[in-house]
Parts: structure tokens; sequence; C-alpha cells
């Protein structure tokens, strides 16, 4: 029912975002639907976007794989 309106939504997530996606960018980028610490838990139980890039301590996911995760993950729903 609402396949047309996520794919809309996912088109503009993915035209804000670098190749490159930390933590932060995406959390905000959301909306702060999801925090970045809860998307370090999903990482640490493997049920994350799986690649990651490490630079020092900051982490970033690249693109590609993050939109895929976000594919995967996220709906929209009516009220009910």
């Amino acid at each position: 029912m609402y396949a047309g309106l996520t794919e809309e939504v996912l088109t503009e997530i993915e035209s804000k975002l670098n190749p490159l996606v930390t933590r932060e960018i995406l959390s905000d980028t959301l909306g702060n639907l999801i925090s970045r610490r809860t998307l370090a838990n999903l990482d640490a139980l493997g049920r994350g976007v799986g690649v990651k890039v490490k630079v020092g301590r900051k982490v970033a996911y690249p693109k590609r794989l993050a939109m895929e995760w976000l594919r995967k993950n996220l709906t929209i729903t009516d009220n009910n």
C-alpha cells in the first residue's frame, strides 16, 4: 500500500548521503528515528548494516549497504 511512498522516502534519504555514512549522519538523516548508539548495538548483535569502515574510533558504512539495510528495515504504515 505504501511501497511507492517508502521508495520515495528512501530515494530522498539516499540523495542526502555521502559515499561513506557515519552513524551520526545516518541517525540525523533519519530524523533521529534510530540513534547512533542503537546502530552500534545492532552492529554488535549482528543485525546492523554489516560492513563498516573504521577510522580510529569513528565508524561509517558504505552508502549502498546502509541503503540496503534501510530498505529491509524501514516500514511506512498507517495508524492501524
